[in-house]
């Protein structure tokens, strides 16, 4: 049953009320999970937080608020690079992930994390689909092939359950949802795939970048 009253992180997004401070992100959280939304409010924050993105401390809160539901992975013992994109650029082909290939080429230890396209006509995770590449499962399974091959390609369980929830949710609001929704999830993933040692984001917009370099952002 939806609350009475709207989230007050929907409020705090749509007023741009800044700093969104990270009980109101867990307030927000804990309602998606319990379904205490009302209709289109998940659907309502996931656009917000993409059409414009938040002040730095507001989205530093947020990840604070993921992390504190989510275990959190020791660090590699060896360094390692997490190379993702926030995707949304031109329609080319995908930057992040011959990224990751040049990299590991090079002798750097890589790790790919991404999702299917929406702007490009292939995203991560369908390239990887044709060329045949396993995805891992776990931790576990991602530290074998990063020893194997100096390069892992992870699966959506890097992250945080409120993310992947909160990704279904224009599939439920609204059938046959606009590649917007997908985009607005895309965008988010950078900030939400699980902390590793070190990290190479892409950003397709320059607005991005001041969110992305805040001090304690990877």
């Amino acid at each position: 049953m939806a609350s009475k009253t709207p989230s007050p992180a929907l409020a705090a997004l749509v007023t741009r009320s800044y700093p969104i401070e990270a009980d109101v992100w867990a307030d927000f959280w804990q309602r998606l999970a319990a379904k205490e939304l009302h209709p289109g409010e998940a659907v309502a924050v996931l656009s917000s937080l993409t059409t414009q993105m938040p002040d730095g401390a507001s989205v530093s809160a947020l990840l604070g608020s993921l992390r504190a539901g989510n275990p959190q992975p020791a660090a590699p013992a060896r360094t390692t690079v997490n190379i993702v994109g926030t995707g949304g650029g031109p329609s080319t082909f995908n930057l992040s992930t011959a990224s990751a290939f040049v990299a590991a080429a090079m002798g750097t230890r890589v790790i790919k994390t991404g999702s299917r396209a929406y702007a490009s006509r292939t995203g991560s995770v369908d390239l990887l689909d044709r060329l045949g590449i396993r995805m891992a499962g776990s931790y576990e399974e991602l530290e074998q092939l990063l020893d194997s091959f100096g390069i892992a390609c992870a699966g959506p369980f890097v992250y945080p359950k409120e993310l992947r929830l909160l990704a279904l949710q224009p599939r439920r609001a609204v059938p046959g949802r606009s590649s917007r929704h997908d985009a607005n999830h895309r965008r988010l993933g950078p900030l939400g795939s699980a902390d590793l040692l070190r990290a190479g984001s892409g950003r397709s917009h320059a607005r991005l970048l001041a969110v992305l370099e805040r001090p304690g952002m990877r």
